[in-house]
């Protein structure tokens, strides 16, 4: 092998974990130097994160739908809830006696905090009315920005804590340029350097996907600092709905319990009149359990969670926003916003306070199952008809995708559809995949038996063809995250390519196609799913498995674990791992 594919990724497990060159800029550097297994900064996030009440994670795997916003408006709900729950009983019935006149007022602490961890996005202080402020180091840690959100001197509401990216960067619109650790590193300070106080709830709001932020958050809150649970953010479509579903998956595959779905932009809000209009084409459910329902209250249906409700879209938001306001304590005598908003903060309050039931976290094996739901109603498609066969009808792939093609010599010599290219065997490029851990498996997955080729089959863990322009690798990582749900980005020395592009060339004549690729192969070792959990794509993938890697290649139990249905390239993919480590235990050489 080159001097490349002997550079091992993570050297965890081995005698340089935490002194060799790519643990410089870890967070996890000084855990693994020490020996002992044992997180230094565990006890300072213990510390801090006990006094901070329930914790709350506001999650959503699509970019665009107001997790901001939700966690926003249900951070500033829970203190306006706190504040009123805290007021005498005299005051609360309007009591003005003159000894309560002549006693100085006192507000009282915030009882919640806001932590903005999208850290390329950080947008919480604009969104809390404290765009531009600053944070102050204390000899007590971080101290954070109170947003008032508006409430005068004589108000009960005694504000929200926000922590937030944007206020170390000394603007808002300066950019984020961090690989993985140092993100890492700066959510970690969030936990045990921010003068937090006493709270009784504080809100996370995160990133689109499941990516490095979110790992962080959740393996750094544990045992007695662990999240209360998360709160799934989407809106009404289709295309929404299907990306949110893997957000779930990550919280069954963390352990992490999921309080509830919210549909954000459940209608507009009519300016003029306040009449609520339905205005986007909302997802429906074939799931038994969701009959009659539809956008989120049909996707937390099919995972039995609870539906908290709408929120809608109201314009007067953005105007409150600005002004550093909020819905709630505003004096308006109709607000549909603001009604939605009290009945999704009751819903979480049952849920929170027992009066509900708090679910457990989704089991991912159910889960899987549920998320691929999808592919047996195409299975049942294709079998009627309705999306075409192995004859040529339509499928699941993009027939006018754009592929660059080449010469004998891989050389670029112009594109044309991805349909032209199968028909007449075009020469293009493609990218395989394969996953090892570090007990020597290796991932198969199964291909959506909606695929004009090889539909229904077992094949490597990841096969993509490249776009226009694009790199093998920068495919790979992309198909890791389209088709595996692993959207950390590139995960850099542990993912080698051990054979360079080479041509492969496979005949399918019983559906007129050829396939003549360039393609390379890549090898993630020491793949560890705890750390990178898989969330296989519902529509492309029908299902994974890990097989020891003698078994994958061509081993009687691939043929009765797949019952003999797996791709031609999936036993030469695996058999060509078979040389690189001979001569080394499995463990040692995936490592």
């Amino acid at each position: 092998m080159s001097g490349e594919q002997q550079t091992f990724g993570c050297p965890s497990g081995s005698a340089e974990a935490g002194h060799a060159a790519q643990c410089s800029g870890c967070p996890g550097a000084g855990e693994c130097a020490s020996g002992g297994g044992v997180d230094p900064d565990a006890a300072a996030i213990s510390l801090r994160m006990k006094a901070t009440g329930k914790r709350i994670l506001v999650l959503s795997g699509k970019g665009g739908v107001g997790k901001t916003t939700v966690a926003a408006l249900l951070a500033t709900g829970l203190a306006a809830r706190v504040a009123a729950a805290k007021k005498p009983s005299s005051a609360r019935a309007g009591s003005s006696s003159a000894a309560q006149t002549a006693r100085p007022k006192r507000k009282a602490a915030p009882a919640v905090g806001l932590c903005d961890v999208d850290l390329c996005g950080p947008s919480c202080g604009l969104v809390m009315g404290v765009g531009g402020e600053s944070v102050v180091a204390t000899e007590y840690g971080w101290q954070p920005v109170v947003a008032s959100l508006g409430a005068g001197a004589d108000s009960d509401f005694p504000g929200v804590k926000v922590m937030s990216a944007a206020f170390l960067l000394g603007g808002d619109d300066k950019p984020v340029v961090w690989r993985g650790p140092r993100k890492s590193s700066l959510i970690r300070r969030f936990l045990k350097d921010t003068f937090w106080g006493r709270l009784q709830y504080l809100i996370f709001d995160t990133p689109p996907g499941t990516s490095d932020e979110h790992l962080t958050v959740v393996k750094s809150l544990v045992d007695s600092a662990a999240p209360e649970g998360a709160v799934i953010v989407t809106t009404p479509q289709a295309s929404a709905l299907n990306t949110v579903k893997r957000e779930i998956l990550f919280c069954a595959a963390m352990d992490v319990p999921v309080l509830g779905v919210v549909e954000n932009m459940a209608g507009f809000v009519c300016p003029c009149c306040t009449d609520v209009t339905a205005i986007f084409d909302p997802y429906v459910s074939s799931h038994p359990a969701a009959t009659g329902l539809s956008g989120g209250a049909a996707l937390a249906a099919e995972f039995g969670l609870p539906f908290l409700g709408g929120l809608p879209l109201d314009p007067s938001l953005a105007t409150l926003a600005d002004a550093g306001q909020h819905p709630l304590l505003t004096g308006d005598a109709e607000s549909p916003l603001r009604d939605a908003l009290n009945a999704v903060l009751d819903a979480l309050l049952a849920v929170l306070d027992g009066t509900s039931e708090v679910p457990a976290a989704v089991p991912v094996a159910q889960a899987l199952s549920d998320l691929t739901r999808a592919t047996t109603a195409t299975k049942a498609m294709a079998e009627s008809g309705a999306l075409g066969s192995a004859t040529g009808g339509s499928t699941l792939d993009n027939n006018d995708e754009i592929f660059d093609i080449f010469d004998e010599n891989n050389k670029l010599i112009g594109q044309a559809r991805r349909e032209d290219v199968h028909k007449q065997g075009l020469f293009h490029r493609a990218v395989n995949v394969v996953l090892m851990d570090n007990a020597g498996r290796v991932l198969l997955q199964q291909r959506s038996v909606g695929k004009a080729i090889n539909g229904g089959c077992w094949d490597v863990s990841v096969g993509e063809h490249l776009s226009p322009g694009e790199t093998y690798r920068q495919a790979a990582v992309r198909g890791l995250a389209e088709e595996l749900g692993l959207a950390g980005g590139d995960p850099g020395d542990a993912l080698v390519c051990i054979e360079e592009p080479r041509l492969c060339a496979y005949s399918y004549p019983e559906v007129g196609k050829i396939d003549n690729e360039f393609c390379a192969l890549y090898l993630w070792r020491g793949f560890d799913p705890a750390v990178h959990p898989v969330v296989p794509d519902g529509i492309e993938v029908c299902d994974v498995a890990w097989l020891p890697l003698d078994h994958a290649a061509g081993h009687p139990d691939l043929l009765a674990h797949t019952g003999g249905k797996h791709t031609p390239r999936s036993t030469t993919r695996f058999h060509l791992l078979t040389p690189c480590v001979r001569g080394l235990s499995l463990a040692a050489w995936a490592r």
